[in-house]
């Protein structure tokens, strides 16, 4: 009675996210990922999204795919400003995109990594200015104008949920563009699906005392994160042949240090709203 619970829940979260849902290249393999409900994939539609957000990440963090608002997207097609609220993220580490690692090795660090991933974090966000800068630059060199933004206080807001196969975190972040300041959230999934390190994020630009806009990011990237599980079970033969995640030079602190500027550096995104209206 219980698994037919199980199975039911299942079933109707799946049924919640965009049936449109297409598989995601990692290295050569490929993970199925269901399209948050009510968003679209950007890849597709505006590439140059994806290349300029890229930008401001470190080089051994990927950007796989990003999901906006059907009418965020259409208004950026058309140059148009854009007030983005809310968005979706996928990235994952480059040396271990397409590599499967062990699931029962990140199972057992996994105390480990919660328990160092405030430090991990905190320790990240001394990059932030760095990475802020170097996307600046290949922002002015891809559309002549230099934005200007940046982030302040970054700061690690905790756990809110742990499971063998992923463990889930929120931060925060004030992004400045110019004289401009916007309180932003993200709410982050570092996870290994069928045996891929995955990071997932949901972010939101709400400024509300009530905390209502991290609730929501929180709740969001929970559920996605189990619909994106459900859709790609474990290979149990992966786990035999699955890179051990010491042996590829990661422990539970690295994995969260680039969890964490994942998280915090996928805010600056909000400047796009503004490159419409700079045209």
């Amino acid at each position: 009675m219980h698994a037919m619970r199980n199975a039911a829940a299942a079933i109707l979260l799946l049924a919640a996210f965009a049936a449109q849902g297409a598989p995601l290249e990692f290295g050569e393999r490929r993970l199925e990922v269901p399209v948050p409900e009510g968003f679209e994939p950007v890849s597709r539609r505006l590439p140059q999204f994806i290349t300029l957000a890229q930008a401001y990440l470190p080089a051994g963090n990927r950007l796989v795919e990003a999901y906006l608002l059907p009418d965020d997207i259409a208004a950026m097609e058309r140059g148009e400003a854009v007030d983005i609220k809310r968005y979706f993220q996928v990235q994952t580490l480059r040396k271990l995109d397409g590599v499967p690692v062990s699931a029962s090795e990140f199972e057992e660090v996994s105390g480990q990594l919660e328990a160092s991933l405030g430090k991990a974090i905190d320790d990240a966000s001394e990059q932030g200015a760095e990475l802020a800068r170097q996307g600046n630059a290949a922002a002015k060199r891809q559309a002549g104008v230099d934005p200007q933004v940046g982030l302040d206080g970054i700061a690690y807001l905790g756990s809110f949920r742990k499971e063998a196969w992923a463990l889930f975190f929120t931060t925060r972040a004030v992004v400045t563009l110019g004289a401009e300041q916007v309180p932003a959230t993200s709410a982050a999934a570092l996870a290994v699906i069928d045996h891929q390190v995955t990071y997932l994020y949901a972010y939101t630009y709400e400024n509300d005392a009530s905390g209502h806009g991290r609730s929501w990011a929180e709740r969001a990237v929970s559920d996605w994160a189990n619909s994106v599980r459900w859709a790609n079970p474990d290979d149990p033969e992966l786990e035999a042949k699955a890179q051990r995640l010491s042996g590829g030079g990661l422990n539970a602190y690295g994995l969260g240090r680039a969890a964490g500027i994942g998280a915090f550096i996928g805010l600056v995104v909000w400047f796009f709203r503004r490159r419409g209206a700079d045209r």
